[in-house]
């Protein structure tokens, strides 16, 4: 499973950096990890803290790979913007084959 390309503009790295929240309530931290924008962490709305695999730039597009504990998947998600964006769109696929869109806003 690999990031889902699409075509976008490459948000800068420091605008990446914060709390995001998705379409369904899921929480986001991004910080800055050797001067690049890392996921540490994600939390579910009910809860479930999901396990950060990896997050980085793929094709200049920012992905980050997580596993959801309770039911073993594993997703992947791209996020495309532009410089200052407030909300990006967000393009995930799952290991169980599901995939969609979707977007996070800046909390």
């Amino acid at each position: 499973m690999r990031g889902v390309p699409r075509a976008g503009a490459v948000i800068p790295a420091d605008d990446l950096v914060g709390m995001w929240k998705d379409e369904v309530g899921a929480y986001y931290k991004v910080d800055l990890v050797d001067r690049q924008p890392q996921v540490v962490q994600i939390i579910d709305s009910d809860g479930e803290v999901f396990v950060v695999e990896s997050s980085g730039w793929e094709a200049s597009q920012f992905v980050f790979y997580y596993r959801v504990p309770s039911t073993d998947y594993r997703v992947v998600t791209t996020v495309t913007g532009r410089a200052g964006d407030d909300k990006v769109i967000t393009w995930w696929e799952n290991s169980g084959g599901d995939k969609g869109e979707g977007f996070m806003e800046r909390q």
